[in-house]
């Protein structure tokens, strides 16, 4: 990435308890950070500062680059992305600093220190680690100067393993585009055979009750004749 384009990853600190799946207090003792300061520290994670961020990041055994990410979105992953086995402590190589601005005939500490609103005396001693060193002052600098901010903070841990991408879920291919329609028309024909049997059903239905009702008015009449047949014949005149 850019050294211009490097910043802190700001809503990782925020939620880093989280993200580590670690208690905020075990968080606290690992990384040497008293209670207090690191609640304002989660709550403004602007106001960090290189040596606090090297005490989380030895103390958890978190490779300092990953506290770090590059264009206009902060992602926040698991703790897997962070956390790794045979971890080596990173540090502020504060003579590399003093290097980059011998070596940059632009770079000197009255410029620098007209850019960030300070004292060149104040702004050196932050700048060597002598006394506080935000990040943000920090990658302000690097970025005036064009210094690449690993090669003064030291991350000798490798790099992370790129995760495989997930496999696009396959479109159908036309095989299976053409079975996708066959079944489709052999639904549309199971519709039709369905709707051919219920008209059927009802149609039957249908006769079946007028041949009930007919089977019922032959009997009534039947019952009729024989009540005729048992009455006295009239005598003959």
């Amino acid at each position: 990435m850019a050294y211009t384009d490097i910043r802190l990853n700001q809503k990782l600190i925020g939620a880093l308890s989280s993200a580590l799946y670690t208690p905020a207090m075990e968080l606290i003792r690992l990384a040497g950070i008293p209670h207090s300061t690191w609640y304002n520290i989660k709550a403004d994670p602007a106001i960090l500062t290189v040596q606090q961020l090297l005490g989380i990041a030895n103390g958890m055994h978190v490779p300092v680059k990953r506290f770090f990410s590059s264009g206009n979105v902060d992602v926040v992953g698991r703790r897997d992305d962070y956390v790794i086995e045979d971890y080596v402590p990173c540090r502020y190589d504060a003579e590399a600093m003093q290097r980059a601005f011998d070596e940059r005939p632009d770079a000197t500490w009255r410029r620098a220190a007209g850019i960030v609103g300070m004292a060149p005396s104040r702004l050196k001693g932050s700048m060597m680690s002598m006394t506080r060193t935000p990040v943000t002052r920090f990658l302000q600098i690097c970025r005036t100067f064009d210094i690449d901010p690993f090669s003064i903070l030291i991350d000798p841990n490798p790099e992370p393993k790129q995760r495989k991408p997930k496999a696009a879920k396959a479109r159908p291919d036309e095989t299976q585009a053409d079975g996708i329609d066959s079944l489709r028309e052999d639904v549309r024909r199971l519709s039709r055979t369905v709707e051919e049997i219920t008209r059927k059903y009802e149609d039957l239905l249908c006769e079946q009750k007028a041949l009930s009702k007919r089977l019922d008015d032959h009997i009534r009449g039947g019952r009729v004749v024989i009540i005729a047949d048992d009455a006295p014949e009239p005598d003959p005149d």
